[in-house]
């Protein structure tokens, strides 16, 4: 809950920064790999800096925890990390990447 974390966050700064390090490096060797084998495979653009993207994509996935912009009653988590990932593919997607994707999500419903 957000209010556990605040908690955290303000008693236990440092085990807060440390567990925040280490989600931060996980979630930037996941979407690295992840752009360097879309790459590989023509899904990604050839283009596309894995290292900027991988950062801007972490920078960016704060928002979606943010209740005060997006109350949870309002948008689902699922829907909205949905729709961020959605966002994002599309943003470094070639047309055969996008083409894999819209087949991905018609064969999810």
């Amino acid at each position: 809950s957000p209010v556990a974390f605040f908690d955290i966050k303000k008693y236990y700064n440092s085990i807060y920064e440390n567990h925040l390090n280490k989600v931060n490096n996980w979630m930037y060797d996941l979407v690295h790999s992840n752009i360097i084998k879309g790459q590989e495979e023509k899904v990604y653009r050839d283009e596309v800096d894995a290292d900027i993207i991988s950062k801007v994509f972490i920078s960016r996935s704060d928002f979606c925890v943010n209740e005060e912009l997006f109350p949870v009653d309002k948008y689902p988590k699922t829907i909205l990390y949905s729709s961020y990932i959605d966002y994002h593919i599309r943003g470094i997607a070639t047309a055969y990447g996008v083409e894999l994707l819209e087949k991905y999500k018609a064969n999810k419903k």
